[in-house]
């Protein structure tokens, strides 16, 4: 409506042209201003979450080390097993993720890549 208002801006049709155009184009300002405030607060829930998500993994994997009696504690292999497959990754590329950050960071190198695959 906008830009149609505008084309006729300067005919016959008088302010009217002018006034659509202005009209419109604030109403199509604030629509966008809210579909886009919309939008950062959907990504700073999926920040929040996956941080909930993160933070309650961190607080199993201590509890099922710190756990000292050793007939409650998750058998490790599965336990590895479910860790990767929460991270989204295979078993052997989560080691090999372990194996290369714990490399780069006896060398001082900065590693680019994160462990979960999902986020």
């Amino acid at each position: 409506l906008a830009a149609c208002g505008t084309a006729f801006v300067g005919s016959s049709h008088g302010p009217w042209a002018a006034t659509l155009g202005v009209v419109a184009g604030a109403m199509a300002s604030v629509v966008n201003t809210m579909e886009h405030g919309g939008q950062v607060g959907m990504v700073f829930e999926m920040y929040r979450s996956t941080a909930g998500f993160f933070r309650l993994m961190e607080e199993t994997i201590e509890s099922n080390l710190s756990e000292r009696d050793v007939g409650r504690r998750e058998n490790g292999e599965l336990f590895e097993m479910k860790v990767a497959l929460q991270l989204g990754r295979s078993l052997s590329g989560l080691k090999d993720l372990a194996a290369s950050s714990y490399s780069s960071s006896k060398n001082g190198d900065a590693i680019e890549e994160f462990a979960s695959k999902l986020f």
